[in-house]
């Protein structure tokens, strides 16, 4: 496996291509992955078709089958490795980069949440709007950030369909959307459940002092 001891320093020393598990990392890695390669834990330096991780610990989403050269840039890792109070290693999701531009299908914007960041950004269209959840599972459990809506400015038929049955709102109250031009709002969203979206809703942002 490229692997061995060095006892008089206590280290491991990986060499070539090292895995346990059925994905084989490549340029000095060691990946722990399990059975159906759905997860990958990346140890050390991968200087192949992905960036460098400098020695740094990834734990990273691939879906199921998916082996490590199918995937995206390791920059994006759906989630990192951390320590809880109680010492033990967990899940963190990571925040990457700029919020997911959400192209709408038929009016239907769809914040899919196996996407690797966390935050989206939906434009609405001057129709009835849509917003659905897609790919919720328990391995997104603990993933929060904020869908940012913003209205076009036309909006002669701007209108807000109901959330899906997954979203749950403060006292399971209806939301009353912003539905004039060009206005602004948030969704700030945690995931408690694969079938459990905390949900709250804050319209009519306008510059501060206006």
């Amino acid at each position: 496996m490229g692997i061995s001891f060095v006892s008089k320093i206590d280290e491991i020393h990986v060499t070539g291509e090292s895995a346990f598990g059925s994905v084989a990392p490549g340029n000095g890695t060691l990946s722990i992955a399990n059975t159906d390669n759905s997860y990958l834990t990346i140890f050390g330096k991968d200087g192949g078709g992905f960036s460098d991780i400098d020695g740094t610990i990834v734990l990273k989403d691939y879906g199921s089958g998916n082996n490590l050269n199918k995937s995206s840039n390791l920059i994006t890792a759906k989630y990192t490795l951390g320590v809880s109070s109680t010492g033990k290693l967990i899940e963190l999701p990571s925040t990457t980069g700029d919020p997911t531009a959400i192209t709408h299908s038929s009016n239907t914007h769809t914040v899919d949440f196996n996407a690797d960041n966390q935050n989206y950004n939906i434009t609405a269209t001057n129709a009835t709007n849509t917003i659905a959840f897609s790919n919720l599972a328990a391995a997104d459990i603990g993933k929060q950030g904020t869908i940012i809506i913003t209205n076009p400015a036309s909006v002669g038929s701007l209108a807000y369909a109901a959330l899906p049955s997954t979203a749950y709102t403060p006292g399971g109250s209806t939301i009353t959307f912003d539905v004039t031009a060009d206005a602004i709002a948030v969704i700030t969203y945690f995931v408690i459940a694969s079938d459990k979206v905390l949900v709250n809703y804050v319209g009519g942002f306008k510059q501060y002092g206006s």
